[in-house]
């Protein structure tokens, strides 16, 4: 008899680290490496996987407490030039902590959530929100 080590989660479209391909759709996995966060958003659905060197991984909880999907929420570090801090600037990258949801808001007929977290500046080492 074949034991599973954790719950499967689909992995369409996301990348297991920074340069790999994206899952095939329909493809699973049961983790990207070791775990180092979970995180559980509770206006939006969400729970947030992280494992230490892949993105951060946003996976849909349904009503009923399934994983109806999933997506690529942060990627491991997030580029200067996303920041638009300029080619030259700080990245931010993780661990990423104190996750607080701050509501949604209303854009072109469709509603967003809004979090805000903090990361770690690869420039200092320093927290940045």
């Amino acid at each position: 008899h074949h034991q599973r080590d954790g719950v499967p989660f689909p992995t369409g479209g996301v990348r297991r680290y920074s340069g790999a391909s994206p899952g095939s759709p329909g493809s699973t996995s049961t983790s990207f490496g070791e775990g180092s966060s979970v995180v559980y958003l509770k206006q939006s659905g969400l729970l947030l996987y992280k494992c230490i060197s892949s993105c951060l991984v946003a996976l849909v909880v349904d009503n009923d407490g399934k994983i109806a999907g999933s997506f690529e929420f942060l990627p491991h570090v997030v580029t200067s030039e996303k920041l638009g801090s300029g080619a030259d600037g700080y990245a931010i990258s993780a661990p990423y902590t104190n996750w607080t949801e701050l509501g949604t808001v209303s854009k072109d007929g469709q509603s967003f959530f809004r979090v805000a977290c903090v990361g770690k500046s690869t420039r200092t080492n320093q927290p940045k929100l």
